[in-house]
């Protein structure tokens, strides 16, 4: 081809660009605007009527299609039908394989609703019938809050396999979107999916089907993934023994890639591009072109460009304006649907990442590889071509120029190594006892020689900037943060900056970084590691790991868990690509993943991938003791929400252990290790002790640290402030949570930043013991909205949050926004809670309690019994026996027994929840007096009058002097219960 005909070719491809989103009426005048030549139009316009026509056959083809499948009744399925425990409601669905019902469970009162999956008549071969069944197995793999969870499984009556899955209450993906028309909520919505099926391939599992009609998205805007019935195994002990080729060619054509409609290897590419060609909906409105004519005539960039037509749309997704799409939105779907296997990206969680890049306007790594990738082709086609001798020229010089760096790199760090040997050296050289009156120096002693000296060194400004960060990260361990945090300044800022090596200068910042970041000043510290990535990726991507992973720390550290997590799983892949799986960089990037698993609700996930970094760390020649540090203290806390306190308490006595013999019994990191033990006898309810140990601590840190590092202090004085609080010190606990507030503030600068979120939280808890709800709420609601902006839908610590707001609106008689609230938290907690006992169990243990109330008061008794068992069973799991944490479920369920006519059973558990709570709480603690108060209600249903009369004489007294709204309404329902 000539260059004017490519340049004609070129032409061609932009005008159709152009016009082809236009109706066809204003195609025309359009291309008379943009295009003089007539010849030029009339292949253009040849374009675009063969696109009609391809448009127009496809559209027939589907509405055919979706007709049969709508008229065809063989196969219908009565209300009331039963599979199994299951019972048939209606009809939701149906499909060119199967029906889809609504079906109901109740067994034991406990009742369960599902969506009930068969194959429909005439399609029950053998091949088909072998993918159904498979469909189970891989749904059995699967337990993620983003993906429809496997309930039930079995044959009918007439032999043909069912299976149930979790029901979804929400609507599809396009409905979704056109209600959310921003970009952000569109790729975050996106981002959701990925994490699904980005989880489902771990597992081994490729969807295969994905498309629209495949995700729903809940009212909080959870998405949910459907239908994994034409799912490829990657294992081959489950399924087909052929591990590669597609046996039924079943699939979406607008969402297939091209090997599958080809019926070629199918694996976890496919899903790459499915999810391509549905990021283009999302973000268009228009399905992917697909026109094989239109590749012909006018070449691959009109056929594989965005597309927008309103012809392929569904009519309902608004288009994102051009300028929105163009660029790196354009060339990541670009990338996830190229006809080449090879040229998408190599996992789900690559293109998530660019995503996650493009958002925060990092630039996309879809665009680094295209030079590389063309060389290797072209090495590929012509490899026998290429003489040796070149090949061996190229390796020669290749390894010479790594040679040069290397020996270079190692001068400079000797040098840089020398340095610090020399100051070092000629501090101790006039450290001994005469120079201080015969006693000896202590550590401050020797560093504030030190500095002194470093300001007479005759040193290069990259020396004094490498031992001024030396001396900042020294001052920083024995405690002085204030002269850590000013001499890393100063290292970091030199005057004379341009003579400093790049490499110097970045270590000088992360140094600066790490500072910040303990004394929690979080967006500078992120500023300065992302300064010292830049600077290091600019050298060598491998330099820049430390860099990364520095500002993993930080996003973690102050709690921006969607930020964090994409780049650590990153950095996650990158450093077992760099060394392999057993290095000290692949154990510290673990115990940060774990922190992820902790904070997402996944205990035992948090725990078995802690030990995971442990088994690596023994390996090693030798282990550092702050990794082991770290590992044994996240290893602890994560058995401590599983309340496994043995396992728990022996971890974190070893971390405390480890930390007094690296930093001394009075230093920060010791004093943290200490807090975790306390934490223990806090969480097994030995309030009176912890409160004991905890104060002396807060004392010990007070008058050593004045207001130096009031982070620290504020942490230390929350807790305390939580254990005032549960003996029912609520005046102590309030003032308290205050002081933490205001510490929190000089730390971070912030008026109510990430570091507030547990105190305002535990604040307005505190608030509404004392019944005042107004003050409550607006600390509960600035709690929840910092939350919200940096933590996954899915999240125990936001949907805790939500929960509290709901029992606070039901406080307040706000019934309908109370129940709307605590369901939601509740829902999206489920797929966390089941089965874990862990934190999120025992959080939606609370949450199904206080809902169980709000459903109560709002008449409807069926419900809040229903939520009030289903409360007790996962408290029952979640909480040791004799916990106070248990009452919350106990009070709940007896009330609605009582409710029920059943006071028998209401007294036995009013008694076990009296017992729970007093101790720890004082007799005139609204959570004690609400249990009497339904004690009371129980007892006098049973005709046991005297008893009931002297538990109201002790109890009316103290609700008349406390005053409070809720003690009012204690009142009122004594003032109802009659003999």
């Amino acid at each position: 081809m000539t260059d004017l005909d490519a340049a004609v070719f070129r032409r061609i491809g932009e005008l159709f660009d152009a016009v082809a989103d236009l109706a066809p009426d204003q195609q025309s005048l359009m291309l008379q605007d943009l295009c003089p030549d007539p010849s030029l139009r009339e292949q253009v316009q040849a374009l675009l009527l063969a696109d009609q026509r391809g448009q127009i056959f496809e559209d027939s083809a589907r509405d055919h299609l979706d007709e049969l499948l709508t008229t065809e009744n063989e196969g219908f399925i009565a209300a009331g039908t039963r599979f199994g425990a299951w019972c048939v409601d209606c009809e939701i669905g149906r499909g060119g394989m199967g029906v889809v019902y609504r079906v109901d469970r109740s067994e034991g009162g406990f009742r369960q609703r599902g969506a009930l999956k068969l194959i429909k008549r005439g399609m029950d071969s053998e091949a088909v019938l072998a993918r159904f069944l498979r469909e189970r197995e891989a749904l059995a793999r699967l337990e993620h809050s983003g993906i429809a969870r496997l309930l039930d499984g079995g044959v009918s009556d007439d032999g043909r396999p069912f299976l149930v899955m979790e029901y979804v209450e929400g609507v599809s993906l396009e409905h979704y979107v056109c209600a959310h028309p921003g970009l952000r909520e569109r790729l975050e919505l996106f981002r959701q999916i990925c994490a699904a099926v980005a989880y489902a391939h771990r597992r081994l599992v490729v969807h295969r089907d994905i498309k629209p009609s495949n995700v729903l998205v809940s009212a909080e805007g959870q998405c949910k993934l459907l239908d994994f019935g034409i799912a490829k195994l990657l294992d081959e002990s489950i399924g087909s023994t052929d591990s590669t080729a597609t046996q039924t060619r079943v699939f979406t054509p607008d969402y297939a890639a091209p090997e599958q409609r080809a019926g070629g290897p199918v694996g976890t590419p496919v899903d790459v591009y499915a999810l391509g060609a549905l990021l283009n909906l999302i973000l268009t409105g228009a399905r992917l072109r697909s026109f094989e004519d239109i590749a012909a005539t006018a070449g691959p960039r009109a056929a594989r460009r965005i597309e927008a037509n309103p012809a392929n749309r569904p009519g309902k997704i608004v288009a994102l304006a051009r300028r929105q799409l163009r660029g790196d939105l354009e060339t990541i779907v670009l990338r996830a649907t190229d006809s080449d296997p090879e040229r998408r990206y190599a996992s789900v969680d690559a293109l998530d990442e660019d995503i996650r890049r493009h958002i925060v306007g990092q630039p996309i790594l879809a665009r680094r590889d295209h030079a590389f990738y063309q060389f290797g082709k072209f090495v590929s086609r012509h490899r026998y071509a290429l003489s040796a001798a070149l090949l061996v020229v190229a390796v020669s010089i290749i390894a010479a120029l790594v040679s040069l760096q290397q020996a270079e790199r190692a001068r400079e760090q000797a040098g840089r190594a020398e340095t610090v040997k020399r100051f070092l050296t000629g501090v101790f050289e006039q450290a001994s006892p005469d120079e201080n009156g015969g006693q000896p120096f202590t550590a401050r002693q020797l560093l504030e020689r030190g500095e002194k000296q470093s300001t007479r060194l005759d040193g290069s400004p990259s020396e004094r900037v490498e031992i001024a960060s030396l001396l900042a990260r020294l001052y920083w361990d024995i405690g002085d943060f204030d002269r850590a945090l000013a001499i890393a300044e100063q290292a970091a800022a030199p005057a004379d900056a341009g003579q400093i090596p790049p490499r110097v200068h970045a270590e000088a910042l992360l140094a600066l970084a790490r500072v910040e970041n303990e004394l929690r000043r979080f967006p500078s510290a992120l500023d300065h590691a992302g300064k010292a990535t830049q600077i290091l990726g600019a050298l060598d991507p491998d330099e820049a790991l430390d860099a990364r992973r520095q500002t993993v720390s930080i996003l973690l550290r102050s709690e921006d868990y969607l930020r964090a997590e994409p780049m650590l799983h990153a950095l996650l892949a990158d450093e077992r690509k760099r060394v392999g799986g057993n290095s000290r960089a692949v154990a510290n990037d673990l115990i940060m993943l774990a922190t992820l698993h902790y904070n997402n609700g996944h205990e035992q996930d948090a725990v078995d991938t802690v030990r995971e970094a442990i088994a690596i760390l023994k390996e090693l020649p030798r282990t550092p003791p702050g990794d082991m540090l770290e590992a044994q203290t996240r290893l602890g806390l994560s058995q401590l929400h599983l309340y496994h306190f043995e396992e728990a308490e022996s971890a974190l006595r070893d971390a405390d252990e480890i930390a007094t013999r690296i930093y001394g019994a009075d230093n920060v990191q010791t004093w943290t290790t200490r807090s975790n033990v306390i934490r223990v006898l806090e969480l097994e309810g030995r309030l009176e002790q912890a409160i004991i140990e905890r104060q002396n601590l807060l004392d010990t840190q007070r008058k050593a640290l004045g207001e130096s590092n009031p982070a620290q202090l504020a942490i230390h004085s929350k807790f305390l402030a939580a254990d005032y609080r549960d003996v029912s010190r609520f005046r102590e606990a309030e003032a308290l949570f205050r002081e933490s507030l205001r510490l929190t503030r000089l730390a971070d600068g912030l008026e109510n930043g990430p570091d507030s979120v547990d105190t305002l939280l535990n604040l307005g808890y505190t608030l509404q013991l004392q019944g005042r709800y107004a003050e409550a709420q607006k600390a509960m609601d600035s709690s929840y909205a910092i939350l919200k902006a940096h933590s996954a839908t899915s999240s125990q610590w936001l949907n805790d949050a939500r929960g509290r707001i709901g029992t606070l609106l039901r406080l307040r008689n706000r019934l309908p926004e109370s129940i709307v609230e605590l369901r939601a938290a509740s829902r999206a907690l489920a797929p966390a809670a089941d089965g874990s006992g862990g934190g999120s169990a025992s959080i939606r243990a609370n949450l199904l309690a206080s809902l169980s109330l709000s459903e109560l008061d709002s008449g409807d008794r069926d419900a809040a019994l229903k939520s009030a068992r289903e409360a007790a069973a996962l408290a029952e799991g979640a909480f040791p026996p004799g916990n106070f944490r248990r009452a919350a479920s106990l009070h709940a369920l007896a009330l609605c027994e009582i409710a029920n006519g059943d006071p028998v059973a209401a007294e036995i558990h009013l008694r076990r929840a009296l017992d729970a709570r007093s101790p720890p709480h004082a007799d005139n603690d609204p959570r004690v007096l609400e249990v009497q108060t339904a004690l009371i209600a129980s007892l006098v249903a049973q005709r046991k009058h005297a008893e009931a009369d002297t538990l109201r004489a002790a109890v009316e007294p103290i609700l008349k002097a406390s005053g409070t709204p809720y003690s009012r309404q204690l009142l009122a329902s004594l003032s109802e219960i009659h003999r």
